[in-house]
């Protein structure tokens, strides 16, 4: 098995191998910001979600529920998380043009 495999990373991952983590980072940064730039239209904000799953799978061991390819996994869940913040931006901007009407 090569060592640049994901599969082979991921075995590493949930042993606790930060380069192990290291490794997986710096193979999908770029494209993971690419991809929720895609979704937000928002670079700052697009690289705060990817920084955001990085920190979440590695905290919260997510790396454990990966049953399918690490690349889809982490598509889909930068997809989610972008789906989320514009949800969020969505709800935040009704309750201020609310409050704004009110003034």
């Amino acid at each position: 098995m090569k060592h640049n495999d994901d599969n082979f990373l991921l075995d590493q991952l949930k042993t606790g191998d930060v380069a192990a983590y290291e490794q997986l980072f710096k193979r999908y940064y770029k494209l993971l910001n690419l991809h929720a730039y895609y979704i937000l239209k928002d670079e700052m904000e697009a690289e705060d979600q990817v920084q955001s799953l990085f920190i979440e799978i590695w905290d919260k061991q997510l790396y454990h529920h990966i049953r399918s390819s690490v690349k889809s996994y982490l598509y889909t869940a930068i997809k989610n998380k972008c789906l989320i913040a514009l949800e969020k931006k969505k709800v935040n901007n009704k309750r201020l043009n609310r409050y704004v009407s009110t003034l």
